[in-house]
């Protein structure tokens, strides 16, 4: 009779405990290509790059976009595509009215649940018409228990970093 009670409270206790176990090693495991975590990257742009600087003035803009989350960066709420989308569009329109050479981003998402699996870096790049770039990641996450409460506004997948965007003028091209 002992020996079963024994029994059922090490299965009652273990299976939670290495079902827990095995869901922290695959969490806080990463699929991203860690040969891909710090890279120099070209953009197909579309956008037409605005007129470079003069040859005496050289603009550096830093920017700290929180992922696209706005005011809402580490609260438990309810977030939409079109949320991220506007706040993505009023990002290019801020960014293309200081007409910077280079750009550089902290907190971007390269590919998120959180902000809906849209490569923010690539976006920017894109529509600001800034061809090349550097990547930095710092965050490869399988799953990212945050905010805490409730477990649907959990992260969840997350690869974001740092990233620098600039017109890539070369000194011959900018005389």
């Amino acid at each position: 009779m002992v020996k079963k009670l024994l029994l059922a409270v090490a299965l009652v206790l273990g299976i939670p405990l290495i079902g827990l176990t095995i869901f922290f090693f695959w969490a806080s495991s990463g699929r991203y290509p860690r040969d891909r975590y710090a890279e120099i990257v070209e953009f197909e742009t579309s956008a037409t790059a605005a007129e470079p600087n003069s040859d005496n003035e050289f603009t550096v803009v830093t920017y700290n976009i929180g992922y696209l989350s706005g005011l809402t960066n580490n609260e438990a709420v309810a977030r939409s595509p079109e949320f991220f989308q506007a706040n993505l569009d009023q990002a290019i329109a801020a960014l293309r009215d200081l007409n910077p050479d280079l750009i550089a981003l902290q907190e971007i998402d390269i590919q998120a649940r959180r902000s809906f699996n849209i490569n923010q870096v690539t976006a920017l790049a894109e529509d600001l018409g800034l061809p090349v770039g550097a990547i930095a990641v710092n965050w490869d996450k399988n799953y990212l228990p945050f905010p805490y409460w409730p477990l649907s506004a959990h992260f969840g997948r997350l690869v974001s970093g740092q990233a620098l965007l600039s017109r890539g003028r070369s000194p011959a091209t900018s005389a």
